[in-house]
């Protein structure tokens, strides 16, 4: 019996661990320039087009009719170029698939993503913006221009769209993902934050594309709510949250830990929104068990806003193969901390 109870238990115990590393989502950047704000025309389920294998599919405009057209695309990964369409006009053939559009994707890019193999693609092109030296193989940089928003393909007007798939398939069943920018919905508008050589560790396993770790996880002690805004930019990914110390109780704490699967000197920024009831001491710990790093106690002020909620932490070294970890702790009874992100910029 004790053995089956066991047997039971230990299945129980390899399902939860499963169910919550299948629940990671990954996290992308907007593909525009930074600062530009951009409305989500239509998002993952939408009744227009997004259904079957493009159901988790975003289209973007400027929410005006052609504003779109022409603006700059900047890619959202560091990858390499596995798939390339041109050729398609704009304004033309845009009713049904076709050859002449390109079996409606119209001028297309699909980007391999390097650290994680995912495919992303970017569709709707316009006519003659890729740049004539991407090709097949070729590497992108984020945040590298990678052509300009066009009305090619499928489409009712200037827009771009954008997936994240599994496989090079031009009919590759879409996957669910996240934006750094927050939870993306039709009908809203959002800040580009795309920024070169960054990435971002959210919640859980939630991290961005091209990342620079090859383990991460995020953990939590117990009485902490999901944070109930919805404004985009406020926080990272699909949810955040906070805790409040309360008197005789334990102090709330969040823990960030990653291993590093490049070296270089990173700044560390984390991302926490403002307001009068939070922690003005919220504690930071960053800690490690790389010999050359040191481990040691940063204070912040939960209190202070940015326009985007980035609040500058440290700049380090991090070493290949080394854990580092950032654990937030509640400092001040009866107020509260803010946990959602944190974004490293490697400089060099």
């Amino acid at each position: 019996m004790k053995r089956k109870l066991t047997a039971i238990f230990t299945a129980i115990f390899v399902m939860a661990i499963f169910t919550t590393v299948a629940q990671a989502k990954y996290l992308i950047y907007l593909p525009f320039d930074k600062g530009e704000q951009w409305y989500c025309v239509q998002g993952n389920n939408g009744g227009f087009s997004h259904s079957g294998k493009l159901k988790y599919a975003y289209d973007f405009t400027r929410g005006y009719y052609n504003d779109a057209f022409g603006k700059n695309i900047r890619s959202p990964v560091h990858g390499m170029i596995v798939d390339k369409r041109i050729g398609a006009p704009d304004y033309y053939y845009n009713d049904s698939s076709c050859a002449e559009n390109n079996k409606g994707w119209g001028n297309t890019l699909l980007i391999q993503d390097i650290s994680t193999n995912v495919y992303v693609r970017i569709a709707h092109m316009k006519a003659g913006s890729i740049p004539s030296n991407l090709g097949l193989g070729d590497i992108v940089d984020l945040g590298e221009k990678i052509g300009e928003v066009g009305n090619s393909g499928i489409s009712s007007g200037p827009h771009l769209h954008i997936q994240i798939q599994s496989s090079p398939a031009g009919n590759a069943q879409s996957q669910k993902f996240y934006f750094v920018e927050g939870p993306i919905k039709q009908g809203k508008y959002a800040k580009s934050e795309n920024l070169q050589r960054s990435f971002v560790l959210d919640d859980t396993y939630d991290k961005s594309l091209s990342h620079d770790v090859s383990w991460y996880k995020g953990y939590r002690s117990k009485y902490w709510n999901l944070y109930p805004g919805t404004m985009l930019n406020r926080y990272a990914g699909h949810r955040a949250f906070h805790a409040k110390y309360k008197k005789g109780s334990k102090k709330r704490w969040f823990k960030w830990r990653f291993t590093m699967a490049r070296s270089g000197y990173y700044m560390i920024w984390v991302k926490f929104r403002g307001a009068a009831s939070r922690d003005p001491k919220a504690e930071y710990y960053v800690y490690s068990n790389d010999p050359d790093f040191d481990d040691g106690y940063l204070y912040m002020d939960q209190q202070e806003c940015t326009a985007d909620n980035w609040h500058f932490m440290m700049a380090t070294s991090l070493n290949e193969g080394r854990t580092y970890g950032i654990r937030l702790r509640s400092k001040t009874k009866n107020k509260y901390i803010f946990a959602d992100s944190i974004k490293l910029y490697r400089i060099w």
